[in-house]
Order: C-alpha cells, then sequence, then structure tokens
C-alpha cells in the first residue's frame, strides 16, 4: 500500500511542478513508488493460492509491458494536445 501512495504522491506533484527541475525530483519519487509496487507484487504472487497464481503472474508480466507500450504514446498524445502543464 505505501508504494501505491508514493506513487500517487509522485504523480499528483508532477502534475503542479512549477519547473524542469521540481518535475525530475517528483519524477525520482513516482519511480521509488513504482519500484515499491513492483517488489511487493511478486511477494503477494508467493502467497495466492495455486489455482490463481498462473492468472496472476501472467498478469504481473504483462502489465508493465503494456505502460511501456501505451505510456509514451499516451503521454505524447496528451503533450501535443494540450502542453505540458
Amino acid at each position: 500500500m505505501y508504494g501505491f501512495i508514493v506513487f500517487i504522491v509522485g504523480s499528483a506533484l508532477c502534475g503542479f511542478a512549477p519547473n524542469l527541475l521540481a518535475l525530475d525530483g517528483f519524477r525520482v519519487l513516482q519511480g521509488v513508488g513504482a519500484a515499491m509496487i513492483q517488489a511487493n507484487s511478486v511477494a503477494i504472487l508467493v502467497l495466492a493460492p495455486e489455482r490463481e497464481v498462473g492468472p496472476r503472474h501472467r498478469d504481473s508480466r504483462s502489465s508493465p509491458s503494456l505502460g511501456l507500450a501505451l505510456g509514451p504514446t499516451i503521454g505524447g498524445l496528451l503533450i501535443a494536445l494540450g502542453g505540458w502543464r
């Protein structure tokens, strides 16, 4: 849960960043939160019942890949349509 909180706070702060230096710092905070989420997802997966491990393991591998594929595209579209702020 702490990872989600750190990531969400970092994301909100990125939206209100007054300059590029602050944005970089808030992106670091986002990265820390994301690392916390990623590390804990595998630990939770180990505790899952055997019948749920297959689908959960697949989801835990595909979600980051989907984010890496769609994130830059959607981010670029949002910036092109609305600007950085």
